[in-house]
């Protein structure tokens, strides 16, 4: 967690001046670091510790590096920071930090961090610990400075008890050490810039030196100095701080010049920094910061929100933003682009409730309980009950063309006329306590809103009433005179009134006014009517309002001020703060909005009240605001926008709970659903306004605006290769287009390979084939039992039909050459071959119902055969027999069917013609088949002269109805030996 506070103190600087010289030592930039027209006190200071909830050690130093990143060097290890969090830097990978007490931190060239421990030196380059084994051959690891002259030729200060070096650390590793031997001073060196790439300049206790290798140190000295700091300030310019004098000198030219009075109780300087815009930040061992810019000095310390008095480090980040490393944490100061004027400025309250630009540049400021102040440049007057004023507490506050300034408190209305405030009365003598807004007509005729007794105006000074609809007077709390002369009141529950010439007319949400409170009324140049309203702001143009709301990128919570300024812009007063639009952004119809926003982040912590006015725009062009500590100004000409665009670091790939670098450059490549992504945008000065966009290329083809938020999640990627892309803005929305991405494959499980829909395909094909053999095999076996059938129909009506009705022919025929010889035998042969005819008819009656098996339509196999097979030997004096083993299960119909055919073709054949006396039937089913056994004791025949017998087809179809359907067919029989018949067939086929 981090607070935010704004201090400000007007009294005396407890240093005298000093460094008139200072502005001198640079040439001013372009881009300038903290505003330096603004005091040490009057800019947004902003503290980490642990008190306000940061878990930070007391930090020993602090760095910046390319990337954008805030490295905290502590007794504990090092800590990065990004503006919003603190992590505990760890390598992702190898070796760790040589020790977690760290000294100093340096940036190193060609990005990286270099860190010096009480155990050694070591960068820090890609999420890596990078050692260098050759300075293991210093006489001490202890490495006090660091210098990178140019890339490749690191100068260090090896500095040991009693005794230093300065080395050399190549490209290549190699180190090459340099002690007084080669011509350095003999006192040990503190500390070393800069010079003109060939010549260093060094610093002891006693002087200022410039040496080269390969000739003697030129020393700067004097007997009396006590150099404890020395900071670059320019082409070959140095500032260094001398503890005997408690000067700040300048070293130019070979020449160390004193400049400036005494800084007073300053023992000794720990840290020194000049700023890109000329200031000297210095850091002291217990007497806090100071800042000397031309023959001012200013201190801050914990009496002004200081962390700490001692300071350790001091630096200054991309953006112009100082920090200091103290011994309970780090601070921030940074231009707030708000002056804020308070009691510490000569103002007679903090607690602000009306504001109110006069006409000749004054600005007018209602305490709520301070009474009155005027603000002229840096004078402030403040009038009160001796004054005439009948409260302290200011409820409205308005100037009339004649410069007269009405003033309204909750103990009546006045008016300031002068140096004194007379009292405006009713015409019964009586006061108005509840005015909380005042308006002038072009006439110059004042209008009153009494939150209770209505709408009044002010005649020969009398406030006289004016007559409206009592459902309009009870929740007025805006007003407003146009310049065509009309009075518009705003309504607390909604609705404005327009009152022209003693009529009224309403507006509402039906007429296309935003909802909620109308809480402040605006006439633009153009004629324009503005309100701010509950839910957003309302325009009425051309007699059409069209409104403005949250939904367009307004922050909830409504407007409640709004002043135009010279630039054709809005300033509209939020709950979120001041926001500045272009009247240009305001479309019909509505579209989003783009603002700047003046809020919390520059330290406005906005009231909210019934008071009016509390927004207001003052003859220089600064926009006035009232907050819980103070008055804020707000200068539009001076405000200078950061114009560094974030550095964009992707911080984490976690895919499937296992976690990814995406600094390695190398393609991402995981296999699973889940993918999480931290990103962060890194701007030191407003990190809280920085502002995401991402797209996952190959899945997005638009950018997602994900606001703050500095993290993402995918769900159920699909194979395939992707790249991540994610770009950032600052608060002033300058935007990183480059921003951060990596590559990640999706690599697919095996069901989601090619290879595997290819099997797929192939498995689904075989099978829509085989489901189609099978069809076939079906219907062939169908075709094949209806040809079957066809030829056994063939023989039966060979053997019966055929056979039958040729004897009928031969019958008729000797009958017929009998007719008229022997007419008795004649008859004979005719009643014969009627007998022969029915006999035949009876056959092709049975052979008909055959092919129509109605025994196996609703009963089993088993039971077509017994009911079948025992009416056919019932009467003809042959014993039946029927066994059934096994569990009856249901087979394929042609199996039963030939199965049943065959049987009974068998018991007509044993009936017929093997004379048998008993006959027995067993029908056993098996886990595999299904098998009919059938005996006799009959007479028995030759089974391969039935098969070669011609002209008869039983014993033949019997096979081949078994062949048919697949089963295993055989007989067992011989002339005087009976017969067995066994068809064993596959039930389940």
């Amino acid at each position: 967690m981090w607070t935010a506070v704004r201090r400000q103190n007007g009294g005396p600087n407890r240093s005298a001046a000093a460094l008139p010289w200072i502005l001198t030592l640079l040439t001013a930039p372009s881009v300038f670091a903290v505003n330096p027209n603004l005091s040490l006190d009057q800019f947004l200071h902003t503290s980490w510790t642990q008190e306000e909830g940061t878990p930070l050690p007391p930090v020993n130093a602090l760095a910046q590096t390319d990337d954008g990143y805030l490295w905290l060097g502590t007794g504990k290890g090092l800590i990065r920071f990004d503006g919003m969090r603190f992590t505990d830097w760890t390598p992702g990978e190898g070796p760790g930090l040589p020790s977690s007490n760290i000294g100093w931190l340096r940036p190193a060239s060609g990005g990286g961090l270099w860190v010096a421990t009480g155990a050694g030196l070591c960068r820090i380059y890609r999420g890596r610990v990078i050692r260098y084994p050759a300075l293991d051959k210093l006489p001490c690891p202890v490495i006090s400075s660091l210098l990178e002259e140019r890339p490749g030729r690191r100068w260090l200060l090896n500095t040991c008890p009693g005794t230093y070096n300065l080395a050399l650390l190549s490209a290549d590793g190699s180190l090459r050490t340099f002690g007084p031997a080669d011509g350095l001073p003999e006192l040990p060196v503190r500390d070393m810039e800069r010079d003109d790439g060939v010549t260093l300049t060094v610093s002891t206790a006693k002087a200022i030196c410039r040496w080269a290798p390969g000739r003697k140190a030129e020393c700067t000295t004097g007997a009396s100095l006590d150099l404890s700091a020395v900071a670059t300030a320019g082409d070959r310019q140095l500032v260094v701080a001398d503890n005997t004098s408690g000067r700040i000198l300048r070293f130019s030219d070979g020449q160390l010049i004193p400049g400036g009075s005494h800084i007073q109780d300053v023992a000794f300087t720990r840290a020194l920094l000049v700023d890109r815009d000329g200031n000297a930040w210095a850091g002291t061992l217990g007497q806090g910061l100071l800042r000397v810019r031309g023959d001012r000095v200013d201190r801050y310390t914990r009496n002004e929100g200081l962390s700490n008095n001692l300071v350790n480090s001091i630096i200054e980040d991309h953006e112009g933003n100082i920090w200091m490393a103290t011994a309970r944490g780090i601070d921030r100061i940074r231009d707030p682009r708000v002056q804020l004027y308070s009691a510490n400025n000569g103002l007679s309250g903090d607690l602000i409730n009306t504001v109110y630009g006069g006409h000749d540049g004054a600005i007018w400021i209602g305490t709520a309980g301070g009474g009155l102040n005027r603000l002229a440049g840096e004078t402030v007057t403040v009038y009160g009950r001796s004054a005439g004023l009948p409260n302290p507490a200011v409820i409205s506050s308005f100037q009339d063309r004649s410069g007269n300034l009405w003033t309204a408190t909750p103990d009546g209305l006045t008016v300031l006329r002068g140096e004194r405030f007379s009292p405006v009365l009713t015409a019964a003598g009586e006061r108005l306590h509840r005015v909380f807004n005042i308006a002038a007509d072009p006439a110059g005729t004042v209008w009153l809103l009494d939150n209770k007794l209505g709408l009044f105006r002010v005649e020969a000074g009398i406030a006289r009433p004016v007559s409206v609809a009592d459902s309009i007077t009870g929740d007025i709390v805006s007003l407003l005179a146009d310049a065509h002369g009309k009075i518009w009141m705003g309504h607390q529950h909604g609705g404005i009134t327009e009152l022209c010439q003693g009529s009224t007319r309403q507006y509402g949400v039906k007429d296309g006014l935003g909802s909620g409170p109308v809480r402040t009324l605006l006439e633009d140049r153009h004629g324009n009517i503005w309100a701010g309203v509950g839910d957003g702001i309302s325009r009425l143009r051309q007699s059409n309002w069209t409104t403005w709301t949250s939904a367009q990128g307004l922050p909830e919570g409504g407007v409640q001020g709004i002043v135009e300024d010279d630039d054709n812009g809005l300033w509209l007063l939020t709950e979120a703060g001041v926001l500045r639009l272009p009247v240009s952004s305001f479309d019909s119809p509505p579209k989003p909005l783009h603002f700047t926003l003046y809020g919390g982040a520059e330290g406005l912590r906005l009231g909210n009240s019934m008071t009016n006015p509390r927004l207001t725009r003052s003859r220089d062009g600064r926009i006035w605001v009232c907050t819980q500590d103070g008055v804020a100004a707000i200068d539009p000409t001076r405000i200078r926008n950061n114009e560094v665009a974030p550095p964009v670091v992707v911080e984490q790939v976690i895919a499937d709970g296992r976690n990814y670098d995406p600094a390695s450059g190398a393609e991402i490549a995981f296999r699973g659903h889940d993918l999480q992504i931290v990103y962060t945008g890194i701007s030191l000065m407003a990190p809280e306004r920085v502002r995401f966009r991402y797209r996952l290329e190959n899945m997005e083809s638009q950018w997602t605006d994900a606001g703050t938020r500095r993290n993402v999640a995918y769900m159920n990627l699909s194979p395939g290769h992707y790249r991540f892309h994610v770009i950032a803005c600052n608060n002033d929305d300058l935007w990183n287009t480059a921003g951060a991405e990596f590559a990640l494959r999706v690599d697919p499980y095996l069901y989601q390979t090619k290879g595997f829909a290819l099997f797929c395909l192939l498995t689904l094909s075989f099978v829509v084939w085989w489901a189609h053999h099978l069809k076939m095999r079906r219907v062939v076996s169908r075709l094949q039992l209806i040809a079957g059938e066809r030829v056994r129909f063939s023989r039966e009506l060979h053997d019966s039909l055929l056979q039958g009705f040729s004897g009928v022919v031969f019958l008729l025929e000797a009958a017929a050459r009998q007719f008229e010889t022997a007419p008795v035998v004649a008859k004979q042969q005719l009643n014969r071959a009627v007998d022969q005819a029915d006999h035949s008819l009876r056959e092709v009656r049975e052979l008909i119902s055959s092919l129509r098996i109605q025994a196996l339509e609703n009963n089993t196999l088993p039971e077509a055969l017994r009911t079948t097979i025992e009416p056919m030997v019932a009467g003809s004096g042959v014993e039946f027999q029927f066994e059934l083993k096994g569990r009856v299960q249901k087979a394929p119909y042609h199996v039963e069917a030939n199965l049943y055919l065959l049987v009974r073709e068998a018991v007509r054949n044993a009936l017929a013609h093997a004379s048998a006396r008993h006959i027995r039937l067993e029908v056993c089913y098996t886990p595999t088949d299904l098998r009919v056994t059938l005996q006799d004791d009959g007479t028995g025949f030759d089974p391969e002269a039935a098969m070669a017998k011609s002209g008869h087809w039983g014993f033949r179809g019997m096979h081949e109805r078994a062949r048919a359907i697949g089963a295993r067919f055989h007989v067992d029989s011989a002339p005087g030996h009976g017969t067995t018949i066994e068809v064993a067939a596959g039930w389940k086929k």
